[in-house]
């Protein structure tokens, strides 16, 4: 028999028996990974939107679109709430 075939020769039941094992092992961390981010979203504090925060969310969004279709990348650039700290820098302050 050749190398090649030795090599890939089929093992017998205790290979597979440890496989599945793993691949049992391997669902089991999944499951608890994923129900764990879902309990932790869902035990977050909950805010209740009104309709000013929809309208606030969708005149952003608009207001990106139109900078972002006329080419304006510092209207883009340029924070939406007037405590947030600018991220435009000028050609003279960079070092």
């Amino acid at each position: 028999m050749s190398r090649a075939a030795r090599r890939f020769r089929y093992n017998g039941a205790r290979k597979d028996s440890h496989m599945i094992r793993r691949m049992l092992l391997l669902a089991i961390g999944a499951v608890v990974v994923v129900s764990s981010v879902w309990l932790s979203a869902q035990g977050g504090a909950a805010k209740n939107f009104t309709a000013q925060d929809f309208v606030d969310i969708q005149q952003l969004y608009a207001k990106y679109n139109w900078s972002l279709d006329a080419g304006d990348a510092e209207a883009y650039a340029r924070p939406s709430h007037p405590t947030a700290p600018s991220t435009t820098t000028s050609a003279t302050t960079r070092s």
